[in-house]
């Protein structure tokens, strides 16, 4: 059996966070035994409460444990909460043979604690936080960049979800002996075409995946598709998705009339949702400044569509000269979005998405257990 512990993961608190990291225990579970053991923060409740709950073939167990928010005390008291709550949740799961973390640091540092002291087994570690991208270094403190560095050595492997990360992480000194890239999973959904079903608006269609945070630019990306508007009006923006600034964004639709005639919001859709609207779509367009991945990216790359993006990060290296175009910042996003509308039909929508074929969850899933057992 193969253990994963986690600092991101769904539950009741919030459906979606980590939902990448299920996707990779389901992919890997495919072939061998998987449960999962994630300890989380409730402030809701009283006393520890348990989940013991099988989904999609994987066995998850949560363990939510109390706490509330306030002074430097409560904050040494969470910490202890959050150590017996995996004091509970070791009891419940089966022995190991090997320990997968997930996001690092505190997670690391159980999973080493565990392999060493109780299981005497190995361990590796899967990394998908921004935290360590260049230039993010240098914002937690040097006794947390010291126990990374410590953890990372001591695992059998660190798999980062993208090239762009891994090669941060080696800069910043947290490396491993066996250090590879392993990519988050795209919906077999996806993959598939959809495209007779597209909407009876003749106007090309852009679509927008985002969480409204500052990191993805919406606000600066209105910007551009509104100066784009005053050139031609060929055109429509679907934004999907809900966060923070999502409410702001809106309002900036609503009170300019170049944004009203072309941008609407679909709000937060389900995965299968989204791939028809992505099916339905001609033109992704991406606009955030660094992303140690990006999902939705992959998604449209399986969706057979090409891609208008800035530097993003790790996005970047996911598009070719036949996949889409990458600009420099946002302010050239704009021509090359007026470009993509005149010639996004010249691209092969088929060799698009023969290029996202390794975000399979077949082909991941067989990545993961060649090298995790």
């Amino acid at each position: 059996m193969i253990l994963f512990l986690s600092a991101w993961f769904p539950s009741r608190l919030d459906s979606t966070e980590g939902l990448f990291v299920r996707k990779h225990a389901q992919a890997l579970a495919l072939r061998c035994e998987v449960e999962v053991l994630y300890v989380v923060g409730d402030t809701n409740i009283a006393d520890y409460e348990v989940t013991d709950e099988e989904v999609g073939g994987v066995r998850e167990i949560t363990i939510y444990y109390p706490y509330r928010k306030g002074s430097c005390w409560c904050k040494v008291v969470k910490q202890w909460k959050y150590l017996k709550g995996y004091i509970i949740g070791v009891r419940r799961v089966a022995r190991p043979k090997h320990i997968v973390a997930n996001v690092m640091v505190r997670t690391a540092v159980v999973a080493w604690f565990l392999s060493r002291f109780k299981w005497h087994c190995n361990y590796s570690i899967i990394e998908h936080s921004s935290r360590f991208l260049t230039g993010e270094s240098g914002k937690g403190s040097r006794i947390r960049e010291t126990i990374a560095r410590f953890v990372a050595r001591k695992a059998q492997h660190l798999l980062c979800v993208s090239q762009y990360l891994l090669d941060s992480m080696r800069n910043q000194g947290v490396v491993c002996d066996d250090m590879r890239v392993v990519g988050n999973i795209v919906d077999d959904s996806f993959y598939s075409d959809s495209g007779s079903n597209r909407s009876s608006d003749e106007r090309h269609r852009l679509i927008h995946i985002t969480s409204f945070q500052p990191v993805k630019r919406d606000k600066e990306l209105l910007l551009s598709i509104a100066q784009l508007a005053e050139r031609r009006d060929d055109f429509h923006l679907l934004m999907i998705g809900g966060g923070p600034l999502c409410e702001e964004c809106r309002t900036m639709v609503a009170e300019d009339e170049r944004l009203r005639r072309v941008v609407d919001f679909a709000g937060v859709l389900t995965p299968s949702e989204v791939a028809l609207a992505l099916h339905q779509s001609d033109i992704y367009i991406h606009s955030s400044i660094v992303e140690t991945d990006c999902i939705a990216v992959s998604e449209a790359l399986a969706s057979g569509l090409p891609v208008v993006t800035t530097e993003a990060g790790a996005v970047q290296y996911k598009i070719t000269a036949e996949t889409g175009r990458v600009v420099k910042n946002i302010g050239e996003l704009v021509e090359a979005t007026d470009w993509m509308l005149d010639h996004y039909h010249e691209y092969d929508a088929e060799k698009i998405r023969t290029s996202a074929l390794k975000y399979r969850c077949e082909t991941i899933g067989k990545e993961l257990y060649e090298t995790l057992t």
